[in-house]
């Protein structure tokens, strides 16, 4: 944002001055929540996606377990 209100001093002053204005009415601790915020998220995101990796390998396994005894032969007089 500096080298933007840098360059708009020299070329167009009035337009810098009310780019810092809104720039310094901006509520920088409410964004600084806000990431915060969206960090708390993501990172409960990830854990999410974590267990349904596991939950999905689980089922794998399962599945595999399934196969190999559906494909044993049965004894005799079961």
């Amino acid at each position: 944002m500096s080298r933007l209100t840098s360059a708009l001093d020299a070329r167009a002053p009035s337009v810098a001055s009310a780019l810092r204005g809104v720039r310094d009415r901006l509520p920088r601790s409410r964004t600084r929540r806000d990431i915060a915020d969206l960090r708390a998220q993501l990172d409960e995101l990830r854990e999410e996606i974590d267990e349904c990796r596991r939950d999905s390998l689980r089922i794998a396994e399962l599945t595999d377990i399934v196969e190999t005894r559906l494909a044993q032969p049965r004894p005799e007089g079961a």
